[in-house]
């Protein structure tokens, strides 16, 4: 986040962020805004480094990829079959995908899917099994042993857990 690579700027957003509404009153809330909106116009390198990771890198290649892995993952996708309906080599289209994404090809359709089962989780009495096949693993274990990887806790943990996290 951009925040993140200024003090002054992450202080100002906590003060807005944890700002105790009861106390302070809008005219607080408004000048902090302010505050930080002047503080990251000031810093414009912060504004920058955001624009080319964010947006620039938004090429047509990259939205075709989202596009397809998004439309695509609850069902068995590889490397190959994403070239080809690029119509690039698959080396390239590897290449391009951990250049982009700082992840190889099948950890960003896990990250997909695991986003996705996440949802299925909270918002969804389906079993976990159920869940895992619904978003595109193989099997169970996989879910599972992915899952607690990627989020530090199984599934059911997680579901059970909802209402602690938000």
């Amino acid at each position: 986040m951009i925040i993140s690579d200024d003090r002054t700027l992450r202080s100002i957003f906590n003060d807005i962020i944890f700002a105790n509404y009861k106390t302070h009153n809008e005219v607080y809330i408004t000048a902090k805004v302010v505050e930080f909106t002047i503080n990251l116009l000031a810093n414009r390198r912060l504004i920058v480094k955001r624009i080319k990771e964010d947006i620039v890198e938004e090429s047509d290649i990259t939205v075709e990829i989202r596009t397809f892995i998004e439309e695509n993952f609850r069902r068995k996708i590889t490397l190959s079959m994403l070239a080809e309906h690029l119509n690039i080599s698959k080396n390239y289209c590897s290449l391009f995908i951990k250049q982009k994404t700082g992840v190889k090809f099948l950890q960003y359709v896990n990250q997909v899917r695991l986003r996705e089962a996440e949802r299925y989780l909270r918002t969804t009495t389906l079993h976990v099994v159920e869940i895992c096949y619904a978003v595109g693993f193989d099997s169970i274990q996989s879910f599972n042993r992915n899952f607690k990887k990627a989020r530090g806790i199984t599934p059911t943990e997680y579901r059970k857990g909802i209402g602690k996290f938000e």
